[in-house]
């Protein structure tokens, strides 16, 4: 995937919108949950003023399609930071 190829210059973004946006219209969050992950994991700082609604979507996605997924250390830190009281 060439995500792979460009991640160590992948930093999180203080609005990470666009690509949330991007990967749940395109249906990666469904086709591609691992790599969609790994994407959102780089992109999402430790804090948001606002999550976009565009990762919940995504996670929700993600775990449909990778039940599993929901267990990781990546999946469970956005959802935290995306759902700070849910």
């Amino acid at each position: 995937m060439a995500f792979e190829t460009v991640r160590t210059w992948v930093r999180p973004l203080s609005r990470p919108n666009g690509v949330a946006y991007e990967l749940k219209n395109s249906g990666h969050c469904t086709t591609h949950p691992n790599a969609s992950l790994d994407l959102l994991s780089s992109v999402i700082p430790e804090h948001l003023d606002y999550p976009p609604p565009d990762v919940v979507s995504c996670l929700d996605a993600m775990r449909v399609a990778a039940p599993a997924l929901a267990q990781t250390t990546q999946f469970q830190r956005i959802d935290r930071i995306v759902r700070p009281g849910g």
